[in-house]
């Protein structure tokens, strides 16, 4: 290789991957939308809206999105309706 495409590997590394960030944990990994929440958890789409009424259900709202950690969400049921 040339001079120039050495430089353009680098620049691209550098732009895909920075250094400054971590690279991504498998836990930020597992939000996940409400149809597979409902997936996930064998519940309908009504169910989960009539949960995330409660205050203490675990969800991140993102502008218009709702997002849900899925750990969190079966912690939650577990504590809350018992061991199923």
């Amino acid at each position: 290789m040339n001079k120039i495409a050495d430089r353009n590997v680098v620049a691209r590394a550098s732009v895909f991957q920075p250094a400054s960030q971590p690279p991504m944990s498998p836990r930020e990994q597992e939000f996940i939308d409400i149809k597979m929440l409902a997936f996930v958890t064998s519940m309908s789409e009504k169910m989960i809206f009539n949960l995330i009424k409660d205050p203490d259900f675990p969800k991140l709202k993102i502008g218009r999105r709702l997002l849900f950690d899925k750990e969190a969400v079966m912690n939650y049921l577990v504590r809350k309706y018992g061991n199923w």
